[in-house]
């Protein structure tokens, strides 16, 4: 903790150098150093598995999400003591903003909406997340602008780079489960995701991530900032050149096309910054380890190529083409602002694995384009930076390099479920404004001030005035916000499920079953299943008032559009519905219209076909519930987006009054 005491320039007085001015009053400034709170972050992301968290606080109670939400508190304490000087917001500033606002409407649609308790969970562990990830974007984008103390976090973040990376490849060859030996105590375990598993005969490491995209995700983000450090030439080049191999030598061991992917854009920029020489030793090592794979491991790299040469008879390919058709399905239900923020739960829908595609779905094209703009304008900026800085173009580059692959990355895997690698994008976030120099507003940086602030309804001002004044106008979109998102969780209206089952079983009558001339009934429930819910059998339903329904076998989801999928005999159907009264009748209807198929299918309508040899039995009477909405967290977030709104408008109102434009670097 360092205590720095000057004068403050709007106290009246001159700026000190050895103590205050006479007749000022002293302006006390403490400051808190940020690389021990960042690189006890990093520690915590790269060495505790995220598969570990705090109990309570389930997916979100990672080690390293605590303490992003940490920093969050930390970055709100500096600004609304002052204790670094006010700073014209970047445009990454705004990129977050945004990005908090779209998740602070999806989490409003998503308790405006009849919702499980599963994903009200989900909703409130999503804020936790955000609050974390904006916590590390802002605290490092504002707490990392002097040049001593950039280099010095990414000398460390490419050292725990290079750590990750050596486990992977330790983890190769001996098969040590990091997972379970990093396991730290007090901490519980919140999912089975993690471990050895393989692909083609080959460990898929994941060293300390619950997956090897993960994995790679997290080494691609760290791999430039790795060449641009070599590119440097520091006092510790054999240091330096040893993490970047050892960050090189993991990607083909995940065994995966995003390591791939991740690793052929990370070379490109290395070769662009490298000088002739350091480019031949690039060129001449990936040589050798080709050569080095080959003999040593063989078939591992066929099994990387097969993995874009025959892509299209991958079934994981396959299964990415089936995702579109089920998201535009829901995107179209509620295109502004998603069914809500981490309410896609995988257990009861299933896996976009394509972070957009998936943001789309919980967050609309509002969240879709916040996700977008969060990412991609700082690479626009970084690239794009044509103005002095005391950073050079290998470094801005380093950093854009590094925030692109994330944003390639993202189309290949659901990103938002994995900690590690959200932890790791958003820091290289903060970092992107670091390299971006922009002008502060305060008054000790020699920034011109204008008059101060008067209040709008002093009596010194007409009425025309004061009304068309900023601040006026700033409390007015606060309280529209409010009165809309109020209105809109107390207009919404809960709804009634209907819950029943029944067994496709032979009669107990000793027939002849064509099944494989056994007594069973295997297959039969999941083509019942099939065509409960084919588009004819929907119509007829929907002839007789039935218009929502959903059926599955065994403990399958009831879930529209899952590929959450049961097996057995036992097959549950639901039915929702706004009217209660009508509900129970409806799954009556869904419960009559599968034997009636049933038997459709063995005697394909004939009534002088042979009697059917599975029939419908043991079916129970449909349990009515509500699904209720949730006025209480609707309100909660509401009130969070109007306070939001309400801040990002007194930032414009103060900027406006400065003459400043937030958008334009020095």
């Amino acid at each position: 903790m360092v205590t720095v005491v000057g004068v403050d320039p709007r106290q009246g007085g001159r700026k000190a150098v050895d103590g205050p001015a006479v007749g000022t009053r002293p302006h006390l400034r403490v400051s808190l150093d940020p690389l021990p709170v960042l690189r006890l972050y990093l520690v915590a992301l790269i060495f505790s598995p995220p598969v570990y968290v705090v109990g309570p606080l389930g997916a979100a109670g990672t080690p390293a999400g605590i303490i992003g939400v940490v920093m969050l508190v930390l970055w709100f304490v500096g600004r609304l003591t002052k204790a670094t000087s006010i700073q014209r917001p970047t445009a990454l500033h705004w990129a977050v903003a945004g990005f908090v606002v779209a998740c602070l409407l999806s989490f409003v649609a998503a308790m405006d909406r009849p919702a499980s308790a599963a994903e009200v969970m989900g909703a409130d562990r999503g804020l936790i997340a955000v609050a974390s990830w904006a916590g590390v974007i802002l605290f490092t984008a504002d707490c990392v602008r002097v040049r001593e103390r950039f280099d010095a976090l990414l000398r460390f973040t490419v050292l725990l780079g290079a750590c990750l990376g050596a486990m992977a490849i330790i983890q190769f060859f001996t098969h040590i489960d990091f997972i379970h030996l990093l396991h730290l105590p007090g901490l519980t375990q919140n999912t089975d995701v993690g471990g050895l598993y393989q692909r083609s005969g080959y460990v898929r490491v994941t060293a300390t991530a619950e997956h090897s995209i993960e994995l790679a995700t997290v080494l691609g983000l760290v791999l430039p900032l790795a060449f641009y450090r070599v590119s440097t030439k520091p006092r510790r080049y054999l240091a330096a050149w040893t993490q970047l191999l050892l960050i090189l030598g993991a990607f083909p061991l995940t065994v995966s096309r995003s390591g791939t992917i991740a690793l052929f854009l990370g070379v490109v920029y290395g070769l662009i910054v490298l000088g002739p020489r350091q480019r031949i030793v690039v060129l001449l090592a990936g040589a050798l380890g080709a050569v080095v794979f080959r003999n040593a491991l063989p078939g591992l790299l066929g099994t990387i190529v097969n993995l874009f040469a025959a892509a299209g008879q991958d079934t994981s390919v396959s299964a990415r083409q089936l995702d579109y058709s089920v998201a535009w399905d829901y995107f179209t239900k509620s295109p502004i602002t998603g069914r809500g923020l981490f309410t896609f739960i995988p257990s009861m829908y299933r896996t976009f694995d394509n972070q957009y595609l998936g943001t789309l779905v919980e967050m609309g094209a509002v969240g879709a384009a916040a996700l977008i703009a969060l990412v991609f304008v700082p690479v626009a900026a970084c690239f794009a930076l044509r103005r002095e800085s005391e950073f050079p173009w290998q470094c801005r580059a380093a950093v854009g390099a590094s925030l692109a692959i994330g944003g390639v990355l993202l189309f290949t895997f659901d990103a938002m479920a994995f900690p590690m690698a959200m932890g790791m994008l958003t820091l290289v976030l903060g970092l992107s404004r670091g390299v971006w120099p922009v002008r502060a507003v305060d008054g000790d940086n020699g920034d011109r001030e204008g008059p101060e602030p008067r209040f709008p309804w002093d009596g010194s001002r007409s009425p025309r005035a004061m009304l068309a004044s900023p601040l006026t106008v700033v409390l007015a979109a606060a309280v529209v916000t409010f009165t809309v998102g109020a209105a809109s969780a107390f207009r919404a209206r809960e709804v009634y499920q209907a819950v029943g089952s029944f067994v496709v079983r032979v009669p107990d009558v000793a027939v002849h079953n064509v099944y494989h001339e056994r007594n069973d009934t295997y297959g039969v429930s999941y083509l019942l299943s099939l065509a409960m819910q084919s588009q004819d059998q929907k119509d007829a339903l929907a002839d007789v008032g039935v218009a929502d329904y959903t059926i599955a076998v065994g403990t399958g989801s009831l879930e529209h559009g899952t590929d959450v999928r049961g097996y057995g005999d036992t097959m549950r159907y639901r039915v929702v519905s706004p009217d209660p009264n009508r509900v129970e009748q409806d799954a009556r209807e869904v419960l009559a219209a599968s034997v009636s198929r049933l038997y459709n299918l063995q005697t394909d309508g004939q009534p002088t076909q042979p009697s059917p040899l599975v029939v419908v039995g043991d079916a129970t009477a449909p349990t009515v519930a509500p699904l209720p909405v949730h006025r209480a967290p609707a309100l909660a977030g509401v009130a969070l987006l109007s306070a939001l709104v309400l801040q990002l408008g007194l930032v414009l109102a103060g900027i406006r009054r400065r003459g400043l434009r937030p958008w334009r670097a020095r």
